[in-house]
Protein backbone atom coordinates (compact mmCIF):
# COMPACT_ATOMS: atom_id res chain seq x y z
CA UNK A 1 0.00 0.00 0.00
CA UNK A 2 1.33 3.42 -0.99
CA UNK A 3 0.17 6.58 0.72
CA UNK A 4 0.97 9.76 -1.13
CA UNK A 5 -0.35 13.30 -1.27
CA UNK A 6 -2.15 15.29 -3.94
CA UNK A 7 0.30 18.06 -4.73
CA UNK A 8 -0.60 21.74 -4.66
CA UNK A 9 1.14 24.98 -5.61
CA UNK A 10 4.93 24.58 -5.81
CA UNK A 11 5.18 21.03 -4.43
CA UNK A 12 6.64 18.19 -6.48
CA UNK A 13 3.77 17.24 -8.81
CA UNK A 14 2.20 13.92 -7.75
CA UNK A 15 -1.01 13.80 -9.81
CA UNK A 16 0.61 11.90 -12.70
CA UNK A 17 2.36 9.60 -10.21
CA UNK A 18 -0.98 8.77 -8.55
CA UNK A 19 -2.56 8.01 -11.92
CA UNK A 20 0.41 5.79 -12.84
CA UNK A 21 0.20 3.86 -9.54
CA UNK A 22 -3.51 3.26 -10.18
CA UNK A 23 -2.85 2.20 -13.79
CA UNK A 24 -0.40 -0.38 -12.42
CA UNK A 25 -3.11 -1.64 -10.04
CA UNK A 26 -1.26 -0.48 -6.92
CA UNK A 27 -3.29 0.20 -3.81
CA UNK A 28 -3.08 3.93 -3.15
CA UNK A 29 -4.29 5.99 -0.20
CA UNK A 30 -4.62 9.76 0.00
CA UNK A 31 -4.91 11.74 3.22
CA UNK A 32 -7.98 13.67 4.36
CA UNK A 33 -7.60 16.34 7.03
CA UNK A 34 -9.70 15.65 10.14
CA UNK A 35 -9.92 18.73 12.33
CA UNK A 36 -11.26 17.04 15.47
CA UNK A 37 -9.24 15.14 16.42
CA UNK A 38 -6.32 16.87 14.73
CA UNK A 39 -5.23 14.06 12.39
CA UNK A 40 -5.04 12.64 8.90
CA UNK A 41 -7.41 9.94 7.72
CA UNK A 42 -6.09 7.72 4.92
CA UNK A 43 -8.63 6.77 2.24
CA UNK A 44 -8.01 4.16 -0.44
CA UNK A 45 -8.73 5.54 -3.90
CA UNK A 46 -9.58 3.72 -7.12
CA UNK A 47 -9.63 6.79 -9.36
CA UNK A 48 -7.97 10.21 -9.48
CA UNK A 49 -8.84 13.03 -9.71
CA UNK A 50 -12.35 11.65 -10.21
CA UNK A 51 -13.99 11.14 -6.86
CA UNK A 52 -11.84 13.79 -5.19
CA UNK A 53 -12.65 17.39 -4.38
CA UNK A 54 -10.74 20.47 -3.25
CA UNK A 55 -10.78 20.84 0.54
CA UNK A 56 -8.60 22.73 3.02
CA UNK A 57 -5.83 24.76 1.38
CA UNK A 58 -7.12 23.70 -2.05
CA UNK A 59 -5.85 20.13 -1.61
CA UNK A 60 -7.66 17.37 -3.51
CA UNK A 61 -9.04 14.86 -1.01
CA UNK A 62 -11.02 11.66 -1.61
CA UNK A 63 -14.78 12.08 -1.33
CA UNK A 64 -15.98 9.54 1.28
CA UNK A 65 -19.05 8.73 -0.83
CA UNK A 66 -16.84 7.67 -3.76
CA UNK A 67 -13.84 6.33 -1.81
CA UNK A 68 -15.32 4.93 1.44
CA UNK A 69 -12.43 2.67 2.54
CA UNK A 70 -10.41 4.13 5.41
CA UNK A 71 -7.21 2.36 6.38
CA UNK A 72 -4.94 2.51 9.38
CA UNK A 73 -1.38 3.69 8.85
CA UNK A 74 -0.34 0.16 9.91
CA UNK A 75 -1.51 -1.02 6.46
CA UNK A 76 0.78 1.40 4.60
CA UNK A 77 4.12 0.16 3.28
CA UNK A 78 5.48 3.43 1.86
CA UNK A 79 4.45 6.99 2.63
CA UNK A 80 5.41 9.85 0.30
CA UNK A 81 5.43 13.12 2.21
CA UNK A 82 5.31 16.75 1.09
CA UNK A 83 7.22 19.58 2.70
CA UNK A 84 8.53 23.09 2.35
CA UNK A 85 12.12 22.29 3.36
CA UNK A 86 14.09 19.11 3.99
CA UNK A 87 17.45 18.32 5.60
CA UNK A 88 19.92 15.65 4.57
CA UNK A 89 19.23 13.81 7.81
CA UNK A 90 15.56 13.45 6.86
CA UNK A 91 13.78 16.19 8.74
CA UNK A 92 11.00 17.98 6.93
CA UNK A 93 9.42 21.34 7.56
CA UNK A 94 5.76 21.10 6.70
CA UNK A 95 3.01 23.66 6.76
CA UNK A 96 2.79 23.80 10.55
CA UNK A 97 -0.22 21.57 11.18
CA UNK A 98 1.70 18.56 12.49
CA UNK A 99 -0.55 16.17 10.59
CA UNK A 100 2.24 14.09 9.04
CA UNK A 101 4.20 14.04 12.29
CA UNK A 102 1.18 12.37 13.90
CA UNK A 103 1.28 9.60 11.30
CA UNK A 104 5.03 9.11 11.64
CA UNK A 105 4.90 8.83 15.43
CA UNK A 106 2.21 6.15 15.27
CA UNK A 107 4.21 3.91 12.91
CA UNK A 108 7.95 4.34 13.38
CA UNK A 109 8.90 1.50 10.97
CA UNK A 110 6.93 2.89 8.04
CA UNK A 111 9.15 3.65 5.02
CA UNK A 112 8.89 7.40 4.53
CA UNK A 113 10.15 9.37 1.56
CA UNK A 114 10.02 13.12 1.07
CA UNK A 115 9.55 14.44 -2.45
CA UNK A 116 11.40 17.70 -3.03
CA UNK A 117 13.21 19.92 -5.47
CA UNK A 118 16.95 20.27 -4.89
CA UNK A 119 16.38 23.91 -3.90
CA UNK A 120 14.34 22.71 -0.90
CA UNK A 121 17.32 20.95 0.72
CA UNK A 122 18.82 23.00 3.55
CA UNK A 123 21.45 22.38 6.24
CA UNK A 124 19.08 22.70 9.19
CA UNK A 125 16.06 24.47 10.67
CA UNK A 126 14.50 24.61 14.14
CA UNK A 127 12.69 21.40 15.10
CA UNK A 128 10.14 20.43 17.71
CA UNK A 129 10.53 17.39 19.99
CA UNK A 130 7.75 15.53 18.15
CA UNK A 131 9.33 15.92 14.69
CA UNK A 132 10.32 12.60 13.15
CA UNK A 133 12.87 12.23 10.35
CA UNK A 134 12.02 10.58 7.04
CA UNK A 135 13.99 7.60 5.73
CA UNK A 136 14.90 9.33 2.47
CA UNK A 137 14.36 12.40 0.34
CA UNK A 138 14.04 12.14 -3.43
CA UNK A 139 14.83 15.32 -5.35
CA UNK A 140 15.04 16.21 -9.02
CA UNK A 141 18.82 15.70 -8.84
CA UNK A 142 19.53 13.10 -6.13
CA UNK A 143 18.39 10.41 -3.74
CA UNK A 144 19.24 11.23 -0.12
CA UNK A 145 19.35 8.22 2.22
CA UNK A 146 18.65 9.75 5.61
CA UNK A 147 18.78 6.59 7.73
Amino acid sequence: MISTYASIHHEVETHSLIREFLAQHKRVALPCVIHKPHSLELRVINSFPAGCSHKDYGILEPDPRVHPEVIDVEQVDILLAPGLLFTRNGYRLGYGGGYYDGLLVSRPRLITIGLAFSTQIVDDFPRDPWDRPLDAVCTDTEWIDAR
